[in-house]
């Protein structure tokens, strides 16, 4: 009995089986084709047959295009086979629909055997590409470190650090009189200023003394 997490390929393998069951091995692939299709009918399965598919080169779109057997659900591409076996060919045929469509999932499914052959095929480019959207709007700050823009707690550090190098290597060590005070509490570069004014009040007197 197949069984699968996911509900819509879950009936779409129940209908193929149904196909299988009744027709056996044989027939042409249009055969099982047409016969799916009344299946799909029957258990209420939505589908598109034979759904053009661009292909592009360069940006360009060509006039040659795929063309999927089925798109079922609108989500998922099936392609039908009729063969003695599925080879490595038939599922980037699959992966290849699922690139030209944009969509994730794909069976294939081949009724050329004894026992009903199926794949189920998963378009990797798309969900790693989903994958790495997610993860960058998850971690918004990480992207902002990629800039040539600083975040305020750099900044803050970046301040926190100028005002350290100036408390250390300012106004102290390029003025050395200005941070010496002495007993008084007074700056020997005042005191210094204040005995050349005096001198020079001194001489001043002595001057006007001798007229």
């Amino acid at each position: 009995m197949y069984a699968d997490k996911d509900p819509r390929t879950h009936a779409i393998i129940g209908a193929a089986m149904a196909v299988h069951s009744t027709l056996g091995t044989g027939f042409l692939e249009a055969v099982y084709q047409e016969s799916l299709a009344i299946e799909c009918n029957a258990k209420e399965i939505p589908f598109r047959r034979e759904v053009e598919l661009p292909i592009t080169y360069k940006n360009l779109t060509l006039q040659t295009h795929y063309r999927a057997d089925f798109i079922c659900y609108d989500s998922i591409v099936i392609e039908i086979k009729a063969l003695s076996g599925l080879t490595n060919a038939h599922q980037a045929q699959v992966i290849n629909y699922l690139k030209a469509s944009g969509l994730e999932l794909g069976l294939l499914i081949n009724f050329g055997t004894s026992r009903l052959e199926y794949k189920r095929l998963i378009n990797s480019h798309l969900r790693t590409s989903a994958s790495s959207a997610d993860q960058k709007s998850k971690s918004p700050q990480i992207a902002q470190m990629d800039t040539d823009e600083e975040t305020p707690h750099h900044n803050h550090l970046r301040k926190s650090a100028s005002s350290a190098d100036q408390k250390n290597t300012g106004v102290g060590s390029n003025s050395p009189q200005m941070s010496q005070m002495n007993a008084d509490g007074e700056n020997p570069y005042h005191n210094h200023l204040r005995t050349s004014a005096s001198s020079a009040d001194q001489e001043s007197n002595g001057s006007l003394s001798n007229d």
